[in-house]
């Protein structure tokens, strides 16, 4: 039914189909003013007891050459387009937009209960749009609500020179609260930007053709990423999401990732600025080998994301920037797990940072937890960068890692660090007599200021692994070891000042035996060796009787430390 044929004055539930307002779909003649007729016929004046109706667009192309309006502003003799709904047949329903420059295919500013669904917007190929749907909040109507889009395309191209050398971007949200983005494909230099400002205190951008006066800030939250959500960055250019001094965002089973060429320089597959809290994730990671990159302070955050193939194999995982104080993780749970290229830092600061090895950063990291199926044996990949260690604020740091196989807990607080060690082979006959328990990563020498005491408790139990034979014994183990490095050259010493030395184990309790000529533990020695800044603690048992089964430490180590300067040493599994 066409919808000239009906009373306009009965807008709640009409449908008009484009079609019937002269639009063409035929991808070449301009069907701006037929379409934007439809979404007006459908939409009340002001002061209506009804509400917007719908606007269907059957598969076709639909070539539009300026923005589509469905604002809303509330003032007297102009249209309501609350309860507005735009939709079509599917991926055949494309609108194409040749907007030009700076200027989105659709603005939705205002409008609340607005809904956006089973369309494809794709910029055209001559005055190609670069933004594709615009939702900010105005300075005279703070309310931009309960806006859904649903089963959206949306394709914007690649073109890093415009927004502020930001490229192209899919769906830009100033200040628009309590929204909906379910099953969405977003493909854009940019795809998501979720922003309180009007103008980006960080990335320079702003919407400069609203049909709006857009008020100047506006907070941002409880916006949510539903079904299967794909941000496909273009390019390398930019990442596949932004925000900015946002709160309550939900991403669930996102998926983020990079296609097209590789002429873009950026690394981040999400670029927090200012404040993030309240937020929650989970999906899947490929090409960008840092899930987050953060300025700003990330609290309150519950992530879990698996990395597909990724190009920069030796990226962290969080990249952190501590420039103005900035680069904060608190009160969080951060769940990784990597299909390939597992062997690289959890955390680290961004190139360059810190400028120097004694430059002490306000970044840290309290109240979080870090799940990985990292294997952290010999290496620091688990560790937290030396600087990022020395700030009092960080602390009650679980991370959960792998050592052979075998899962371990990493606890981490200000001058002190705790392992879990997984049980560790120290004997078996043929094959092995000792075994590193763990290491000691001190800090980077630097000048004359590298003054670090350390103390390493190591405690728990030798164990034969009986194979079913006649034996059976358990020794205690209690050793402690001090050492300190030299101001200017890093050489490490133990004890009163001797470049080499041995921990003596406190043995407390006496070895159990089932057969006295079984293989019993009588002791067991812990020694350190250092190889440049690395100090390795090594288990080796003595032994007695003639049964040569296996023996295997199981415990625990915390070291404690002091420092007076930016940097911490870190404990690490053997």
């Amino acid at each position: 039914m066409s919808l000239t044929k009906i009373s306009y004055s009965m807008i709640n539930g009409a449908v008009a189909n484009v079609l019937d307002f002269g639009a063409t779909g035929n991808g070449t003649t301009d069907d701006t003013v037929a379409i934007q007729a439809a979404i007006d016929a459908v939409c009340p004046t002001i002061g209506s007891v009804f509400s917007a109706g719908a606007v269907y667009f059957p598969a076709g192309n639909y070539l539009i050459s300026s923005t589509l309006n469905c604002t809303n502003s509330r003032t007297s003799n102009t249209k309501s387009r609350d309860g507005l709904m735009l939709f079509g047949a599917g991926e055949g329903s494309v609108i194409v937009g040749q907007t030009n420059t700076g200027y989105a295919m659709i603005e939705t500013t205002g409008s609340q209960w607005l809904t956006i669904r089973d369309l494809h917007l794709s910029a055209g190929s001559t005055n190609p749009s670069t933004v594709g749907i615009y939702q900010g909040v105005s300075s005279t109507l703070p309310e931009t609500q309960n806006q859904k889009f649903e089963k959206l395309i949306i394709g914007m191209g690649d073109n890093s020179s415009v927004n502020n050398s930001q490229g192209t971007i899919g769906i830009w949200n100033f200040g628009a609260e309590e929204n909906t983005y379910d099953t969405c494909y977003v493909s854009a230099n940019l795809p998501y930007v979720f922003t309180a400002y009007a103008t980006s205190p960080n990335l320079g951008i702003s919407y400069a053709h609203s049909y709006q006066t857009l008020a100047t800030s506006h907070s941002c939250g409880v916006n949510t990423l539903i079904g299967e959500n794909f941000m496909v960055s273009l390019n390398f250019v930019n990442a596949c999401l932004v925000t900015e001094d946002v709160n309550s965002l939900n991403l669930e089973n996102v998926y983020m990732a990079n296609t097209g060429g590789t002429s873009g320089s950026n690394t981040y597959a999400w670029k927090v600025f200012g404040s993030c809290s309240g937020t929650n994730g989970n999906g899947t990671i490929e090409s960008y080998g840092t899930a987050l990159y953060i300025i700003g302070a990330l609290s309150a955050a519950e992530f879990r994301f698996t990395f597909g193939s990724i190009s920069n194999t030796s990226a962290p995982r969080i990249a952190i920037n501590p420039v103005n104080s900035s680069g904060v993780i608190v009160n969080s749970n951060i769940s990784f797990h990597d299909n390939v290229s597992s062997a690289r830092p959890l955390v680290n600061f961004i190139s360059g940072y810190p400028t120097t090895p004694d430059q002490v950063v306000g970044s840290y990291i309290a109240n979080t937890t870090f799940k990985t199926n990292v294997d952290a044996s010999g290496n620091t990949y688990l560790a937290l960068p030396e600087n990022l260690k020395f700030n009092a604020s960080t602390g009650n740091v679980d991370i959960f890692g792998f050592y052979g196989g075998k899962s371990y807990k990493y606890q981490i607080h200000y001058q002190r660090d705790n392992i879990d060690i997984p049980p560790i082979i120290c004997f078996q006959s043929g094959s092995i007599s000792s075994a590193e328990i763990c290491r000691v990563q001190m800090p980077t020498v630097y000048g004359s200021n590298n003054a670090t005491s350390v103390s390493v408790r190591i405690k728990g139990n030798l164990s034969i692994k009986s194979t079913g034979t006649n034996s059976m014994s358990t020794k205690y183990i209690d050793a402690q070891i001090s050492m300190s490095s030299n101001y200017s050259t890093g050489t490490v010493y133990f004890g009163a000042g001797s470049t080499t030395g041995t921990a003596d184990q406190l043995v407390t309790t006496t070895p159990a035996s089932v057969n006295p000529s079984g293989n019993n533990i009588t002791a067991g020695a812990i020694t350190a060796s250092v190889t440049s800044n690395v100090v390795s603690l090594v288990m080796t048992p003595t032994l007695a009787g003639t049964n040569q089964e296996t023996v295997q430490f199981n415990g625990t180590a915390e070291m404690i430390w002091a420092n007076n300067i930016a940097r911490a040493p870190s404990l690490l599994i053997g």
